[in-house]
């Protein structure tokens, strides 16, 4: 199995705000560029469609967290592909 290239993809929001499949970032632009998406949020990025999809169909995804004693890892996976990708630095002393 060969390692997928490491990016973080962008959530989408329909337009009543319920989940949508992530999708990658080129996607994402060229979406966008046809006015079909806006952006929701700067981080993690969310984009919002101009339209409601009625009963989305979306896959299966799992959050892992890494507790650590200065960093907990995040991460947001479907399948074998991460998907997303965050650190979370604790205010040490």
């Amino acid at each position: 199995m060969q390692p997928t290239k490491q990016q973080n993809w962008v959530f989408q929001i329909n337009g009543d705000k319920q989940p949508l499949d992530m999708i990658n970032p080129g996607r994402c632009r060229e979406l966008q560029n046809r006015g079909k998406l806006a952006s929701f949020r700067r981080f993690p990025y969310v984009v919002i469609q101009q339209q409601t999809i009625e009963n989305p169909q979306t896959k299966e995804y799992i959050l892992k967290i890494d507790p650590g004693s200065q960093w907990t890892g995040f991460a947001i996976q479907c399948g074998n592909d991460i998907l997303f990708r965050a650190e979370l630095n604790h205010l040490t002393g």
